[in-house]
């Protein structure tokens, strides 16, 4: 259907462009590698201000056992699918074939990623993903994940390792595919190799809870994205990196469920993910796209992410003289370190999981004593961290604190 057709399908309906555009380096691999212009097109997105985000389906010949070590296979005698002549746990072992392997392997995408990087691109990357597939050893949908949790683990943290600290790839973001299965934490690779932890949504044909057995399913699964919250002690954001139905705008609302972003599987010709009606509601995308609760590409800073406020910068013009009194602190400076950037949205954002993991009253912020209320409404909600949010993207905001001692809230 074309590189773009998604992108201009999502422009010509709802007006803007997405902010996040998934990408694959399969193609890059010691066997068949051919340049599908993957690169070119990320590094472009980038400059436009987009997000790339990037998995990594990387395939083994079929016939491992008898494949020779740089020799070229053709694509059709490849697959990402569960192999028996290859064992994960050799991947990481020096002096075997495996280990070899995915040395090759590892080169050529780190090839590729430093051209990323040159660009001064940032990448939200998911490598090796779904590996828990459908649980337990004999069960997994890829070959990375078909001998269970610790071979997993160990080529996560070996590509890791090679990739920041042999070749110098430091513009990742690693991304990581979880499960909420009762088995699943042992497959967390540990905090200091992840920054996002990640769930793909498929569930417009099975795991219903609306009644229907077909269409668009708009539920926003808050218990799952919950149950991800939970399995970093709310360390890290949750994602939605896959997905057929975007949840609805008053599901995501109602069910609290605050995922990071959501990235919709693309259009093939025989299903259509994003255009047809099997998967996605027009009318629900439209509404999505166009509210506050998501920012698209024109509400991202033009020439990159570098351009992204951070710093000592404050919610006001330097140039105008101040007109409210010293309250104590800055208003959004949540982590209270004279600065307003992101980690003050992800501290704020954590207080808001746990507030709303452990139901208790609503907290009632005295006048003047809390930077989180940046609304002026006297509690620290969503709309706060909405408003925030706004502001590091370059939005036009100003933050307000309230100062009426009689201000009730419930």
């Amino acid at each position: 259907l074309g590189y773009e057709s998604e992108f201009e399908w999502i422009k010509k309906n709802f007006g803007v462009y997405p902010a996040i555009r998934g990408f694959d380096l399969m193609n890059f691999n010691p066997l068949y590698g051919w340049d599908d212009g993957s690169i070119e097109r990320m590094i472009e997105w980038g400059q436009k201000g987009g997000i790339p985000t990037v998995c990594w389906h990387i395939n083994l010949p079929v016939d491992f056992e008898n494949y020779t070590l740089g020799e070229e296979v053709s694509w059709k005698d490849c697959s990402y699918k569960p192999n028996s002549s290859f064992s994960v746990a050799n991947a990481t072992k020096e002096g075997t074939k495996e280990y070899e392997y995915v040395q090759l392997a590892t080169k050529c995408l780190a090839e590729q990623l430093l051209k990323v990087q040159e660009a001064n691109i940032p990448v939200i990357f998911r490598p090796y993903h779904e590996a828990e597939g459908n649980t337990g050893v004999g069960n997994a949908w890829f070959w990375w994940g078909q001998e269970g949790a610790e071979p997993y683990k160990a080529l996560w943290k070996q590509l890791y390792t090679d990739l920041t600290e042999v070749y110098g790839v430091h513009n990742l973001i690693w991304e990581f595919n979880s499960y909420t299965y009762a088995t699943s934490p042992p497959w967390y690779p540990g905090d200091e190799y992840v920054d996002i932890v990640g769930f793909d949504k498929y569930n417009t044909q099975y795991n219903r809870h609306d009644g229907k057995t077909s269409g668009p399913n708009e539920d926003a699964i808050s218990a799952t994205f919950y149950d991800l919250v939970e399995l970093t002690n709310g360390n890290k954001m949750v994602s939605m990196p896959e997905n057929d139905t975007v949840p609805s705008l008053n599901n995501l609302m109602v069910e609290k469920a605050y995922w990071l972003y959501f990235c919709i599987w693309y259009d093939n010709g025989s299903e259509n993910f994003l255009s047809g009606d099997d998967y996605n509601d027009p009318e629900t995308l439209k509404e999505l796209y166009q509210s506050d609760f998501c920012i698209t590409l024109d509400e991202l800073p033009e020439g990159g992410w570098a351009n992204y406020k951070s710093g000592d910068v404050k919610p006001t013009d330097p140039t105008e003289k101040p007109t409210t009194p010293d309250y104590g602190f800055i208003p959004g400076d949540v982590t209270n370190d004279k600065k307003i950037n992101v980690f003050d949205s992800v501290a704020l954002k954590r207080y808001l999981i746990d507030y709303y993991s452990h139901p208790q009253p609503q907290v009632v912020i005295p006048p003047m004593a809390s930077p989180m209320d940046v609304t002026g409404d006297g509690k620290a909600t969503i709309a706060d961290l909405t408003l925030l949010n706004q502001f590091l993207v370059g939005k036009d905001v100003h933050f307000k604190v309230y100062t009426d001692p009689n201000l009730v809230t419930e």
